[in-house]
């Protein structure tokens, strides 16, 4: 996923940070036919430069997770 605001935002805070754009999800297809979705966590990906960063960094990286989630939930949700 990627959003000009939030890489902008990210890019002010952490040059070095930038390198886990575009964050993304993965989606495989399992033996029963089924899928799965899976992703590393906003938080998870920008930890590493929180403490260079400063909290602000952290704060985008809880933002971003939420969005994650939503986005997770709207495409697992089981269609009518």
């Amino acid at each position: 996923m990627f959003r000009n605001d939030y890489a902008t935002r990210i890019l002010r805070l952490s040059v070095p940070g930038m390198i886990e754009a575009p964050m993304r999800f993965y989606a495989t297809e399992n033996d029963d036919d089924g899928a799965t979705l899976s992703w590393k966590t906003p938080p998870h990906l920008l930890d590493p430069y929180v403490d260079a960063a400063g909290e602000e960094l952290a704060m985008v990286g809880r933002e971003l997770d939420t969005l994650f989630a939503a986005i997770a939930e709207r495409a697992t949700e089981e269609s009518e």
